[in-house]
């Protein structure tokens, strides 16, 4: 073998980097992988910090190079967002169970912050459907909304708090990579899932239904629609066309409704006494007051504690009747016309793609449609909800509502992680996906801070969890955005509305705002990416079932974790069971290959080439000794019937042509190799490493363990450590040399 140290190729053992280069390269690569700064490296400090002003807050940079002609593009493409900006905002507040004039401020703020610091041209900013629900869901487990909004509402603003820091934290400490633990099977299945929930969310303003469940399954909220269960006791009772409604505030003291009608029976009587007594009341309400005294007490239960009785007597009318327990068949009806509408227009736009601002004005005008005949009609004495008051003004400060009392705080911190690490994978995706039309790129971790600013500032001023939801960003794309000027635009107009149009909303019915979400949601069900995974790839179709299931049938989050778990779990299967490959030589092409991918490539005799193809380190370590032992022990059983015995193991470390193979290897891993070496020398076979990496041949020879592997068993390619193997071969037994000739 000493005769190959004369060959062409050699391996270059330098010199091992000290401890500080190594790690300097590492944290580099891992943080920076882009490099952004290569340029900077030898311009004057002051281009230096221009440049870095420009990195940090992209503004700088397109701002003095924009232009009249680019503003007439951001501007109509900045008035088209606005207008689907109002619908979704009123909408998607309703669905966060937050006032609607939230939604609106939430598209105020946060689109100037993300004009200053984003750096994509084309993301649009705004609500999202899956955050609003999901910000719901998990604050609703402490305070309902209905009890406490004030509460309620702090603890929102305290989650968009805690996910912009989230958010900022990762993006300055370039951590991104977390962001892509959010796989495509578990987005998709994610964001199917959500979009059947809140699907079915809706169909409490589309049947007009007063009283609805928090929880978020499909199996709650079925049963919340046909069943209509209450989130409060409330009891009715009928006598002689007089409802009376009793609320005691000490529900749950009570030991079953049987006894609760028990012991109110003498609310029956009342109801009658008022009724023949007093026959010329026929005001809608009246509440009557009742302390309570020994007599009531008695009259009650004596094991009930003492407390105030509120009595409605109600007029029995339709509106009375109905409220909250029947589906109204009117809401109904409009819905159904309101939803066939949008998605009449959604097909338009998909038909005709230049038709897209048809789709894009179609909320708004379900909106001002909506008003419009819930004002002349009357709506809300047939059953139509209205979303009721809407003042004028920008964004009230919010800082004093910040909530971070021991009691409550765990809610807004899980719905602030989780929804950090949701919005920031689908506002980055969604991103990338429209940069790569127009060839361009954008920063990850800059998007990262950018969403995490304006939702620190936004929950300043009042607004609620925002993002780059992709049906903004793509009516942004289509209407040909130029710049993020859009989102000024976009801005500006808000506040106009804000100011002066506002209370023009107030009349804008429920069934409208969720008609408008129901067809949004529609959008997001992507049946072919399903079928695509199925055909592709059954673990990652299984990855997108889990997310899609155990969102819809669990909870968003549990659902989102199993799915970000499953995925996990197949990542820690690809690093502990690396692949590793039998190579031959392709005879027209010269090149070595996998032999079960190429079955025309031949092996060497007395000659087995392996390829292992990932570090090397603790977790996988096992795997390749005994996977390469067992490769020795099945060519054993080939070679035994042609007499051809293996004298020369080939580890294949790097790729000839790329950086793949063994990019790295710990301790272990060299331990393991020497392992290798000596089980297979007990067999009288030599190892070989072809083509070392620069830190793989660092750990060797910082260890010594070059030494012990031998630095004539150290070649650059295949050819040149198979050369040599044939050359010891026919030295040693000249009976060889005719099998070799053939090869």
């Amino acid at each position: 073998m000493t005769s190959s140290l004369e060959s062409w190729h050699r391996v270059n053992y330098a010199t091992p980097r000290s401890f500080g280069t190594t790690l300097k390269a590492n944290l580099k690569e891992t943080f920076f992988p882009d490099d952004p700064f290569h340029e900077l490296k030898n311009e004057p400090i002051s281009r230096r910090f221009l440049k870095g002003t420009q990195y940090f807050v992209p503004i700088f940079e397109w701002l003095p190079k924009y232009s009249f002609k680019l503003f007439k593009y951001d501007l109509l493409a900045g008035i088209t967002i606005a207008s689907l900006a109002i619908p979704q905002g009123i909408s998607y507040a309703k669905l966060a169970n937050i006032p609607p004039i939230i939604g609106l401020y939430s598209s105020f703020v946060p689109p100037l912050i993300y004009a200053v610091f984003g750096n994509s041209k084309h993301l649009a900013v705004g609500t999202v459907a899956a955050c609003s629900l999901l910000i719901a869901a998990t604050i609703g487990e402490k305070v309902n909304a209905n009890d406490n909004m004030h509460l309620y509402l702090s603890l929102i603003f305290t989650a968009t708090f805690v996910s912009g820091l989230v958010q900022t934290a990762l993006g300055l400490l370039r951590l991104g990579i977390l962001v892509d633990f959010l796989s495509y099977s578990t987005i998709t299945g994610f964001m199917g899932g959500t979009a059947i929930i809140i699907c079915l969310q809706q169909l409490k303003g589309m049947l007009g239904l007063k009283h609805f469940t928090t929880h978020t399954d499909v199996v709650s909220v079925l049963r919340a629609i046909f069943h209509n269960r209450k989130e409060i006791l409330e009891q009715r009772y009928t006598n002689n066309g007089t409802n009376v409604y009793c609320h005691t505030g000490y529900e749950n003291n009570y030991k079953s409704r049987r006894e609760f009608n028990t012991n109110c029976s003498f609310l029956r009587h009342l109801g009658f006494i008022l009724q023949t007594s007093l026959p010329s009341l026929t005001s809608d309400s009246i509440a009557l007051v009742i302390p309570p005294t020994p007599s009531t007490a008695d009259t009650i239960d004596d094991s009930m504690p003492s407390f105030s009785l509120l009595v409605y007597l109600l007029r029995s009318d339709s509106s009375a009747s109905g409220a909250g327990g029947r589906w109204k068949w009117e809401s109904a009806i409009v819905g159904i016309i309101f939803l066939i509408f949008l998605q009449f227009t959604r097909f338009v736009k998909n038909k005709k793609p230049k038709l897209f601002w048809v789709s894009a004005i179609a909320p708004l005008v379900t909106v001002i449609v909506g008003c419009l005949f819930a004002y002349f009609a009357h709506a809300e004495k047939h059953g139509i909800q209205i979303v009721g008051h809407l003042s004028k003004g920008i964004n009230p400060s919010s800082i004093h509502l910040l909530n971070f009392d021991p009691t409550y705080i765990s809610a807004p911190i899980k719905a602030g992680v989780i929804t950090a690490i949701i919005s920031l994978a689908e506002g980055i995706a969604i991103g990338r996906s429209f940069a790569i039309i127009r060839n361009e790129q954008i920063d990850g971790n800059k998007e990262m801070i950018a969403i995490g600013l304006m939702n620190i500032f936004g929950s300043f001023a009042s607004c609620y969890l925002t993002t780059g939801p992709f049906s903004r960003t793509a009516v942004n794309f289509n209407a040909g955005c130029k710049t993020a000027m859009s989102n000024v635009v976009m801005s500006i107009c808000m506040m106009l509305t804000l100011l002066f149009l506002a209370p023009l909303f107030s009349y804008t019915p429920l069934v409208s705002l969720s008609a408008i979400i129901m067809s949004a949601m529609l959008g997001l069900i992507d049946y072919d990416k399903a079928y695509h995974l199925f055909k592709t790839d059954k673990f990652d179709f299984c990855i997108c079932m889990t997310a899609f299931l155990g969102v819809a049938f669990i909870s968003m989050d549990i659902g989102l974790m199993l799915s970000v778990g499953l995925a996990l779990i197949r990542a820690l299967l690809y690093v502990a069971r690396p692949a590793t490959c039998k190579l031959g030589r392709i005879p027209e092409a010269g090149l070595y290959r996998d032999v079960e991918q190429y079955p025309g490539a031949n092996g060497i005799p007395g000659i087995l080439i392996l390829k292992l193809g990932s570090p090397i380190y603790f977790a996988n370590c096992n795997y390749i000794r005994e996977r390469i032992l067992r490769w020795i022990r099945d060519e054993h059983s080939l070679t035994d019937s042609k007499g051809n015995e293996i004298e020369y193991l080939l580890l294949e470390l790097g790729e000839q042509y790329d950086a793949t193979g063994i990019t790295s290897i710990d301790i272990t891993g060299v331990e393991t190799l020497l392992e290798i070496q000596r089980c297979v020398e007990a067999k009288g076979i030599k190892m070989i490493l072809v083509n070392p990496r620069l830190e793989v041949l660092e750990k060797l020879t910082v260890t010594k363990s070059i030494d012990t592997v031998g630095k004539e068993y150290v070649f650059l390619t295949i050819e040149d450590a198979i050369d040599a193997c044939k050359f010891s071969l026919k030295c040693s037994d000249p009976m060889k040399r005719e099998n070799l000739e053939i090869v």
